[in-house]
């Protein structure tokens, strides 16, 4: 027991909480993300379509995720949404090119493609959203 205790301590400490909600509501979108792209692949689309498709039900979910449980932005959404769909657009554009090099060029398998995408990906939102998006409350 104690070693959760020293595990959530060091947590609060080092880890903004802010960046945690974001790890879980990207999360959340990620896995909305690849389900839909497995089931796409599974079905016979190919997969650069899969992952394209996957990202936009992806970005439906994490905008009300970001929006309200990371950055718990008070902006309204006719405000807010316009450059949330301006940086989805930026960050579905990488999403596929870094996709495109890593899995068509590179030849690495789909999966482990979209794994690499991902990380990178996560971070590039992170930085948007935080300073162009959701930035109605100062860190």
């Amino acid at each position: 027991m104690r070693g959760i205790v020293v595990v959530n301590m060091l947590v609060k400490k080092y880890i903004p909480i802010e960046l945690l909600k974001f790890t879980f509501s990207g999360g959340v979108a990620t896995a909305s993300h690849w389900l839909v792209m497995a089931l796409l692949i599974h079905a016979g689309v190919a997969a650069l379509v899969a992952t394209a498709v996957g990202a936009f039900f992806g970005a439906v979910v994490n905008y009300f995720l970001q929006r309200n449980l990371t950055f718990e932005s008070k902006t309204p959404h006719r405000i807010v949404f316009l450059p949330y769909l301006i940086v989805c657009l930026q960050i579905w554009i990488a999403n596929g090119l870094i996709f495109y090099i890593l899995h068509h060029a590179a030849k690495v398998n789909a999966v482990f493609s979209q794994g690499i995408t991902t990380l990178i990906i996560a971070l590039i939102s992170y930085l948007l959203y935080k300073r162009i998006v959701f930035n109605d409350r100062k860190s």
